[in-house]
């Protein structure tokens, strides 16, 4: 009997809390690039986990800077080359994809594009 009503009462409040709430998969992607199996009711459809990965704007993560350089040839010609360069920069800190000497990865985090930290070649 007490189990029972323990049963009903459970029931009833969990229909009670979530009324409004339909749980969904998560659309984040894990670091092994597969997707999320958490479930979440955030209006964005990311779990708290994956909240950075939530698309804010891609012009606000992705900016390029123009860099002049002029030359100068054997004949005497001066050149002027126009290099876009990209400086995006990561949201979110990642550990350094590099091997150290002893052959281990290295534990430096860093928001580096090229995923490496700045004693292994981080930009």
């Amino acid at each position: 009997m007490k189990v029972k009503l323990f049963f009903i009462i459970t029931l009833l409040l969990f229909t009670l809390c979530n009324v409004d709430a339909q749980s969904t998969q998560c659309k984040g992607i894990t670091k092994a690039g597969a997707r999320c199996k958490n479930k979440t009711t955030n209006s964005n459809g990311y779990c708290h986990m994956h909240q950075a990965q939530v698309q804010t704007s891609v012009a606000d993560s992705t900016k390029t800077k123009s860099v002049n350089t002029t030359s100068k040839s054997n004949a005497g010609e001066t050149k002027t080359v126009q290099k876009t360069e990209s400086t995006a920069r990561r949201t979110v800190s990642v550990q350094c994809s590099a091997t150290t000497k002893a052959g281990t990865r290295c534990k430096n985090k860093t928001y580096s594009a090229n995923g490496k930290c700045h004693v292994h070649g981080g930009n």
